[in-house]
């Protein structure tokens, strides 16, 4: 558990404890790539496929799978695939992940009609209805 501290002032100026996850940069005289910030989930491996940088699909209560074209249940996607089990970038995270066609940089990804890959939204704003 990562918690900021309490503070237990009682005037405007009194400030709770903050909380700074950062990842690590590259300070080289050349710039190489930033650290990403990612944010993990273990889920139990279901029956179906699991294939890292795919998307994962609830199938059953803390039980994921890749989902099918264009799902609507995103667990977050597969990071690292174990036997049973597999971990999940959730929400938040800056993470690789498997695309069926080309991704123009900024925009943003929605889930496609390859099952558990994604498709480029055309836009740096929400996903459209296809």
């Amino acid at each position: 558990m990562i918690r900021g501290g309490n503070n237990a002032a009682t005037n405007a100026a009194s400030q709770g404890g903050s909380i700074e996850l950062t990842p690590g940069k590259s300070t080289g005289a050349t710039q190489g790539l930033q650290g990403l910030l990612t944010f993990n989930h273990m889920f139990v491996k279901g029956g179906g496929t699991s294939t890292q940088w795919n998307l994962q699909c609830f199938t059953a209560a803390m039980t994921v799978n890749e989902g099918g074209a264009t799902p609507t249940n995103i667990a977050g996607v597969a990071h690292t695939v174990g036997e049973n089990t597999v971990e999940t970038h959730v929400l938040g995270s800056e993470t690789p992940i498997n695309a069926s066609a080309a991704v123009t940089a900024a925009h943003t990804v929605c889930a496609g009609a390859t099952a558990g890959e994604v498709t480029d939204s055309g836009r740096i704003l929400h996903c459209r209805s296809f």
